[in-house]
């Protein structure tokens, strides 16, 4: 496995650029709905000039965005490798990612090419990059194709100077290509947390875990508490690789499989773990109220890890147990916590002021303008 991946990365770095394989912009994108309608409004500005690159997870939102014009292609290694598809990448004049993408690690070094990564979340509850403890068990070579790639970023997009300091620390990031412009993803946030401020629902939305087994124990602690609470109603929000064929839910709780998005202005409690949904969840309901409940937390604190010291002011209570959780929801108590969560909104959501878009948008423009 460790050598395919050397040999395909040498197969695209000897592949030819191509006149009919070219394009000024490109957008990687793994994460759907992540960009606030700037792959949208891109498209509409540069038209044929502009492409996306979608991931097989997001095949449905991406033929959305085709159905509205924007010129769209798998990403994928018969893509890249057997159509060419990484001449449009070693091409373009500006690339941006939502993402770790390796094959920017073959993308020679050109002052005059743009690489930005629009990161998929506001902040970070979980550890990535050299701050996670898998990445230290990796061979040298992996380790040097991830250095590799994360010193591609000639900018990284960021919400705040806390989050800036994430990727320092998590890839070893130059401070000088910090670019603290805000999420446009949470310009929609900003707009809902003007309109909307009286839903009502408790939501659950856990974050995804590759061991299923893991999942489903952890799921199912959660039922269980909200089962012995059955005068109050539950919203129950899954990944979507999430299979829940054997999970039986209780009368007051609902499975739902609208997006966060549409689930944040209803929500007064969100009930998670490590999901950055969270930093969503605290710019669209501001007075929003926030339980952790992390019974593997010691397990996920070694593999792959936490932020330092985030359990020292997370905006609400933590619960390791069924019963800590169901103490929590009984009292429906959060005083304690307003001033924490007042404070901790402000750290993350320092530039996230409802014109995050446009100020990407002006970023492009200043990289495509720079080698005009």
């Amino acid at each position: 496995m460790k050598y395919l991946k050397v040999f395909y990365l040498l197969f695209l770095r000897l592949l030819p650029k191509t006149v009919k394989k070219q394009v000024t912009i490109v957008y990687l994108m793994s994460f759907s709905s992540n960009d606030g309608e700037v792959i949208q409004r891109l498209a509409e500005k540069y038209s044929t000039d502009f492409l996306l690159f979608f991931t097989e997870n997001n095949q449905l939102y991406a033929k959305k965005l085709a159905e509205k014009g924007v010129t769209i292609l798998p990403y994928s290694q018969k893509q890249l490798l057997v159509h060419n598809g990484i001449s449009y990448l070693k091409q373009a004049q500006v690339v941006v990612a939502d993402n770790y993408f390796p094959e920017l690690a073959i993308l020679k070094p050109n002052k005059n090419r743009r690489i930005i990564q629009l990161w998929h979340a506001i902040g970070a509850v979980k550890t990535f990059g050299w701050e996670d403890s898998a990445t230290l068990n990796r061979s040298t070579s992996d380790q040097r194709r991830f250095q590799k790639v994360y010193d591609a970023f000639t900018d990284i997009v960021v919400s705040s100077e806390a989050m800036g300091q994430v990727f320092v620390n998590s890839w070893k990031a130059a401070p000088e290509v910090l670019r603290y412009l805000g999420f446009p993803k949470a310009d929609l946030l900003v707009k809902q947390s003007i309109a909307t401020q009286h839903g009502s629902s408790i939501l659950y939305a856990p974050t995804y875990r590759e061991n299923s087994a893991a999942m489903m124990a952890v799921i199912e602690s959660a039922i269980q508490a909200f089962s012995q609470l059955s005068e109050q109603s539950f919203l129950l929000k899954l990944h979507p690789a999430v299979s829940i064929d054997k999970l039986v839910l209780p009368n007051n709780v609902a499975l739902t499989k609208e997006s966060l998005e549409q689930l944040f202005p209803q929500t007064e409690i969100l009930v998670t773990d490590y999901s950055a949904s969270l930093f969503e969840f605290m710019v669209s309901r501001t007075n929003g109220k926030v339980i952790f409940f992390v019974p593997d937390l010691e397990i996920y604190k070694a593999m792959p890890g936490i932020q330092k010291e985030f359990l020292d002011y997370a905006p609400g209570p933590v619960t390791k147990t069924t019963e800590e959780l169901t103490e929590v929801l009984n009292k429906n108590e959060f005083s304690s916590f307003e001033e924490r969560a007042v404070q901790w909104g402000e750290q993350w959501n320092q530039y996230n002021d409802g014109e995050a878009g446009k100020r990407v948008l002006a970023l492009v423009d200043a990289g495509l303008g720079r080698i005009k």
